[in-house]
């Protein structure tokens, strides 16, 4: 929650005028916080939510491997077509996530806010980057980490990423 407070203090310094956040329970609180301290109306959308995992959805690593070690193994080597029984493959959760921003920025054309979770911006990442959905994801995402994208001249490019400057002592070590 403390770094809520202190990434909504960051965030209002940047002035956004719109603030959209995926509805799962973190984001929501962040946003939560964002919208408190910059008085903006939190708009929420099911686009911003982390991929869906379908049967697997709460395993941990392990649970997953135990019940499905070939789909397992599958999604470790980042096969961008598997898909766990019921969830997304990792090309349609790709292919969601670059489609929400960029219709978001289409619809507003202003600068906004999105709360999000790790497997969206690293997908936006991946997709501002030019890498391949199978290549593996040698970058952290902080919790609470500032992320900017900014389009210059037509072209989407990262302006900063996972900026943690605003945590000071809240930073932790946990990252997706």
């Amino acid at each position: 929650r403390a770094q809520a407070f202190a990434v909504a203090e960051a965030i209002a310094k940047c002035k956004p005028q719109v603030l959209w956040s995926s509805p799962l329970m973190r984001a929501r609180d962040t946003a939560g916080a964002i919208a408190a301290r910059t008085g903006l109306d939190l708009h929420f959308d099911n686009e911003w939510r982390e991929r869906g995992y379908g049967v697997l959805e709460g395993c941990t690593y392990q649970e997953w491997n135990a019940r499905d070690p070939k789909g397992y193994a599958l999604y470790k080597t980042n096969d961008p077509d598997y898909a766990p029984e019921g969830g997304e493959t990792g090309r349609g959760f790709y292919d969601r996530s670059v489609a929400a921003f960029s219709n978001l920025a289409e619809k507003t054309g202003d600068s906004a806010c999105i709360v999000t979770h790790g497997g969206v911006i690293s997908a936006l990442y991946r997709w501002v980057n030019g890498l391949p959905l199978s290549s593996p994801r040698v970058w952290e995402i902080p919790n609470t980490g500032i992320n900017e994208f900014e389009r210059v001249q037509g072209v989407w490019q990262l302006r900063r990423f996972a900026d943690t400057g605003h945590l000071g002592d809240l930073l932790d070590d946990v990252a997706v």
